[in-house]
């Protein structure tokens, strides 16, 4: 880190690590958050969202979660959210795409989230789907009443981001970079996932105010394309790039100047 002219970080608590652990200049930091692509990760129509969710087995009120088979996922602290859910929405269900196929860790691991949600007596309403193709991610955003991320702790959640994309309503954690970067009530939610009732709640939000719902569907995607495209990350960097370009090219030639 020392060796280099200038580092790109992805979140502000990435730059508070550099300065704190590892002595980097503030002034040598950018922020600039990880891309989408925002030609993928688009809104539908609700004719072609009610096609799609027939096409994958949706229903109305779900909550779609997608990610690793990690601690740090927080899973089961959203089916411990669950039951509060369930009481305020009595037909909500999780659509729990979560792990891979292929890894005998992540069958562990949601074995053992099934047997919480049989404790909680939740089990009849998650519906498992281990594996998602990457060429169906996007759809199954799009299918979702509201996408979870309900992490313990979250670097910061670009599969929030590219859930709001798509113009599905989100509740994310307060353990993450994402909370700082969004307006709660405009453009996602966030609750802590260490609270099941509070994280329960927010999760019914969308699904009993409709008027909240197409808002935060509405500019949840604007704010996610704009600021998470490709586009406009690229130009970001590019910005960056071509600052130290003028300051290098500023340098050789003073330097220039007094050799001579």
């Amino acid at each position: 880190f020392q060796m280099c002219n200038h580092i790109i970080a992805t979140t502000e608590p990435q730059t508070e690590l550099l300065i704190d652990k590892y002595d980097v200049l503030e002034r040598r930091i950018s922020v600039v958050p990880p891309g989408m692509d925002e030609s993928r990760f688009s809104p539908i129509r609700l004719e072609d969202q009610k096609a799609l969710r027939q096409k994958y087995g949706f229903e109305e009120h779900d909550v779609l979660v997608v990610g690793r088979m990690a601690k740090n996922k927080g899973h089961d602290l959203l089916l411990k959210s669950f039951p509060t859910l369930k009481e305020l929405v009595p037909d909500a269900r999780i659509f729990a795409a979560i792990g891979s196929d292929d890894s005998a860790r992540d069958k562990k691991g949601i074995e053992e989230l099934k047997k919480l949600a049989n404790e909680l007596g939740v089990e009849k309403d998650v519906v498992w789907r281990p594996y998602i193709p990457d060429e169906e991610l996007a759809d199954h955003y799009r299918c979702g009443a509201v996408f979870s991320m309900s992490s313990r702790y979250e670097p910061f959640g670009m599969v929030a981001i590219e859930a709001m994309a798509c113009g599905t309503p989100s509740v994310v954690t307060v353990h993450g970079g994402l909370k700082d970067a969004i307006d709660f009530g405009n453009q996602a939610l966030f609750a802590d996932p260490f609270r099941p009732i509070e994280y329960g709640t927010m999760l019914a939000v969308p699904m009993l105010y409709e008027d909240i719902s197409k808002e935060i569907s509405i500019e949840g995607a604007r704010f996610a394309r704009r600021v998470f495209g490709w586009t406009g990350i690229a130009k970001q960097i590019l910005k960056i790039f071509e600052s130290h370009i003028q300051v290098n090219n500023m340098n050789i030639h003073k330097n220039s100047v007094l050799r001579y």
